[in-house]
This record gives C-alpha cells, structure tokens and sequence, in this order.
C-alpha cells in the first residue's frame, strides 16, 4: 500500500526562526504557500521526499506527521487512523508533485533524508500499523539491548522508518 514517504511533517515552536534555520542548512529558500488558503507551514522538496514545517506549541521541535504516498491512493489526503496515536497519512503523490515541477527554487534534490526515528512503548502495535496495516516492507527486527532495545527497520521508496522499542 504506502509506497513512499511523501512529507515529513515536522512541529516548530516560532516558525520564523525554524525557517531561518533551516534555510541555511539546505542553502535554499523554502515555498510556503499563501497564508489565506493553508495554514503557515514551510515546504522544500529533497530528492526523497518533502519536509513541511508547521507552527505549533511545543517545547522544542518534533515530528507531528508523516505523510505517506501510493499510487492507488484516492486523491487528497486520508488519516489512517491507529492505536499509537500517531499522525500518519496516505496520499496520491499529486500534490508533491505538482509542488516539485511549480516550485523548483524549493527544491534540494542533491539532499536527502536517510531514516526517521521514532520512539515506542509497544513495538507490536508499529509492527501492525506499518508492516500489516500500510504493507510497508520491515527490513530489520533486532532487539540489542546495547543499542537501547528492540529495533525494527521498515523501508518505503528510498528511507527507513527506524521504531525504537526501549527495554
């Protein structure tokens, strides 16, 4: 079912200054579209996928989604509801690329995003959401209590969601 990533849909405090930040580390200017018709946010497209930043209360800055994409997807943006509370979406892919090919300034294509981590206190319920539920591929279940527990690896497109179970 989910393909790849489509958005990484990251939390900041003062969106202002988070553009800043992060306008220096991709070199580039991010699109961010027009207030009145979506809610502040800040997007640049990376080779792999797309980080959108988002104001909201937070004490320092978080992954408030992930956006995934299929091909069979309807069009839009459904949640996909689960028991972890998570914000996860499946999309069509449209929507990024209509952004890539109408905002190439925005676009870092020689950058990419390697994995995204998250943590967990039910290794079980990620195993059911991600691997059964969205069909994306586990590469790796380890539990090394070295490297803080139980590992699981699941890949769509070209990144790896790491859930990191601590024993």
């Amino acid at each position: 079912m989910a393909e790849k990533f489509d958005r990484i849909v990251l939390a900041v405090s003062e969106l202002p200054v988070a553009i800043a930040q992060y306008q220096q580390m991709f070199g580039k200017a991010p699109y961010s579209p027009d207030a009145a018709d979506h809610a502040p946010c800040a997007c640049w497209g990376l080779s792999n996928t797309v980080i959108e930043l988002v104001e909201c209360v937070a004490d320092s800055a978080r992954i408030q989604g992930i956006v995934f994409s299929a091909a069979d997807a309807p069009p839009g943006e459904k949640t996909v509801a689960n028991a972890l509370g998570v914000d996860i979406r499946l999309c069509d892919g449209s929507a990024t690329t209509d952004f890539r090919q109408r905002q190439p300034e925005a676009q870092c294509t020689d950058l990419c995003v390697d994995h995204v981590v998250l943590r967990t206190g039910d290794a079980q319920a990620c195993l059911d959401l991600f691997g059964d539920e969205m069909g994306i591929r586990l590469a790796l279940d380890k539990t090394v209590p070295e490297w803080g527990g139980r590992m699981l690896f699941f890949r769509a497109g070209k990144l790896t969601l790491e859930v990191i179970e601590s024993s």
